[in-house]
Protein backbone atom coordinates (compact mmCIF):
# COMPACT_ATOMS: atom_id res chain seq x y z
CA UNK A 1 0.00 0.00 0.00
CA UNK A 2 1.37 3.46 -0.95
CA UNK A 3 1.46 6.51 1.62
CA UNK A 4 -1.44 8.17 -0.06
CA UNK A 5 -3.58 4.97 0.14
CA UNK A 6 -2.82 4.77 3.74
CA UNK A 7 -3.57 8.56 4.37
CA UNK A 8 -6.92 7.88 2.36
CA UNK A 9 -7.41 4.73 4.62
CA UNK A 10 -6.51 6.52 8.06
CA UNK A 11 -8.51 9.65 6.78
CA UNK A 12 -11.68 7.44 6.36
CA UNK A 13 -11.33 5.70 9.66
CA UNK A 14 -11.13 8.34 11.21
CA UNK A 15 -13.58 10.33 9.97
CA UNK A 16 -16.14 6.90 10.98
CA UNK A 17 -14.67 7.33 14.19
CA UNK A 18 -15.88 11.35 14.16
CA UNK A 19 -19.15 10.12 12.87
CA UNK A 20 -19.47 7.63 15.63
CA UNK A 21 -18.63 9.78 18.09
CA UNK A 22 -20.68 12.08 17.03
CA UNK A 23 -23.73 10.26 17.21
CA UNK A 24 -23.22 8.97 20.75
CA UNK A 25 -22.90 12.67 21.79
CA UNK A 26 -26.24 13.43 20.27
CA UNK A 27 -27.73 10.40 22.37
CA UNK A 28 -26.31 11.96 25.36
CA UNK A 29 -27.76 15.57 24.39
CA UNK A 30 -30.90 13.74 24.00
CA UNK A 31 -30.61 12.61 27.23
CA UNK A 32 -29.83 15.53 28.63
CA UNK A 33 -32.98 17.46 26.92
CA UNK A 34 -35.26 14.68 28.23
CA UNK A 35 -34.07 15.24 32.01
CA UNK A 36 -34.21 18.89 31.90
CA UNK A 37 -37.73 18.45 30.70
CA UNK A 38 -38.75 16.29 33.26
CA UNK A 39 -37.05 17.84 36.20
CA UNK A 40 -38.15 21.20 35.48
CA UNK A 41 -41.96 19.98 35.05
CA UNK A 42 -41.28 18.50 38.65
CA UNK A 43 -39.78 21.80 39.95
CA UNK A 44 -41.87 24.47 38.32
CA UNK A 45 -45.00 23.73 40.40
CA UNK A 46 -43.05 23.36 43.69
CA UNK A 47 -40.84 26.93 42.95
CA UNK A 48 -44.46 28.16 42.15
CA UNK A 49 -46.46 27.66 44.87
CA UNK A 50 -43.66 28.51 47.44
CA UNK A 51 -43.21 31.65 45.50
CA UNK A 52 -47.16 32.31 46.09
CA UNK A 53 -47.00 31.94 49.56
CA UNK A 54 -43.94 33.92 50.18
CA UNK A 55 -45.16 36.70 48.56
CA UNK A 56 -48.47 37.09 50.96
CA UNK A 57 -48.68 40.87 49.90
CA UNK A 58 -49.29 40.16 46.54
CA UNK A 59 -51.30 37.43 47.11
CA UNK A 60 -53.60 38.99 49.23
CA UNK A 61 -53.72 41.81 47.03
CA UNK A 62 -54.95 40.08 43.63
CA UNK A 63 -57.43 37.97 45.85
CA UNK A 64 -59.16 34.73 45.63
CA UNK A 65 -59.69 35.67 41.67
CA UNK A 66 -56.68 36.42 40.80
CA UNK A 67 -55.21 33.64 42.81
CA UNK A 68 -57.98 31.11 40.67
CA UNK A 69 -56.61 33.21 37.18
CA UNK A 70 -53.18 32.50 37.98
CA UNK A 71 -53.47 28.44 39.12
CA UNK A 72 -55.52 27.94 35.68
CA UNK A 73 -52.45 29.69 33.33
CA UNK A 74 -50.13 27.87 35.52
CA UNK A 75 -51.38 24.33 34.52
CA UNK A 76 -50.84 25.91 31.08
CA UNK A 77 -47.47 26.78 31.47
CA UNK A 78 -46.38 24.02 33.02
CA UNK A 79 -47.80 21.99 30.41
CA UNK A 80 -45.36 24.06 27.48
CA UNK A 81 -42.34 23.95 29.75
CA UNK A 82 -41.44 20.41 27.82
CA UNK A 83 -41.16 21.75 24.77
CA UNK A 84 -39.90 25.62 25.99
CA UNK A 85 -37.04 23.91 27.17
CA UNK A 86 -36.39 21.37 24.63
CA UNK A 87 -36.37 24.46 22.37
CA UNK A 88 -33.80 26.39 24.37
CA UNK A 89 -31.06 23.39 24.80
CA UNK A 90 -31.79 21.81 21.29
CA UNK A 91 -29.49 24.49 19.22
CA UNK A 92 -26.77 22.79 16.85
CA UNK A 93 -24.23 25.85 18.48
CA UNK A 94 -24.75 24.54 21.85
CA UNK A 95 -23.43 21.11 20.71
CA UNK A 96 -20.59 21.53 18.48
CA UNK A 97 -19.99 17.50 17.70
CA UNK A 98 -23.77 18.18 15.54
CA UNK A 99 -21.10 20.12 13.36
CA UNK A 100 -20.61 16.54 10.57
CA UNK A 101 -18.43 18.94 7.95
Amino acid sequence: MTESNRFEVDIERLEKEKNSLSDEAEGLVQRFIELAQDRIVIWAPKFIESTVKAEAEVTKKIGLDGLRSLKAGTQTLINSLPTVVKDAFNKDEYWPLRNRK
